[in-house]
């Protein structure tokens, strides 16, 4: 009765390659860069409020010219209607625009107040420390929830949204345990 596969949460994927090359079972590294496990957590959390995705307003917050853009992909599929928020030099590829715009279309906006004011949820991603989101830049906004990529990127948003009633965070952390231990059951 030894182990079977390993789960890894690392926001570096290095990380994940040496824990792979020093064992010689599965290792599934369970970040939304690397694999769409965390969106997975998101889909449930998302999910556990509110079980109808089609038009649903997420607007999701950070950098998105990374190489997995599985939650957006998921939200869009699922008929959410996406808006993203990008960082300085943080927009998804051309190409990622292009294949998104098979399902929805995306948009981009720069302008805070605008991208968050009508939220049902925000998603925070991965910043570069220009980008700071705030409660006063919810303007009238009440119903907004909060989620965020695990481990969160407290660079993006205020210490009052972390731990504000808006906040699935720690939810959603959980649902992150629960997807990984469905992983590992599924490849057991």
């Amino acid at each position: 009765c030894g182990v079977s596969a390993v789960l890894v949460c690392t926001s570096k994927r290095e990380d994940s390659h040496t824990f792979k090359q020093a064992t010689s079972v599965p290792v599934i590294n369970a970040t939304a860069i690397t694999s769409p496990s965390e969106a997975l957590a998101t889909f449930m959390t998302i999910n556990e409020c509110n079980p109808n995705f089609k038009n649903l307003k997420v607007t999701l917050v950070g950098n998105f010219n990374n190489d997995d853009n599985s939650l957006i992909t998921g939200l869009v599929k699922l008929g959410a209607e996406v808006t993203l928020l990008p960082c300085e030099n943080g927009e998804p590829t051309e190409e990622v625009i292009k294949y998104l715009s098979q399902y929805s279309d995306v948009k981009i906006i720069n302008d805070k107040k605008l991208a968050l004011q009508n939220a049902d949820f925000v998603y925070f991603s991965d910043g570069d420390g220009k980008l700071k989101v705030t409660k006063e830049d919810f303007a009238d906004n009440t119903k907004y929830r909060v989620l965020s990529s695990v481990p969160t990127d407290t660079s993006l948003y205020s210490n009052d949204i972390l731990n504000g009633k808006n906040s699935l965070i720690d939810r959603q952390s959980e649902n992150l345990l629960h997807v990984g231990k469905a992983l590992l059951f599924l490849l057991v």
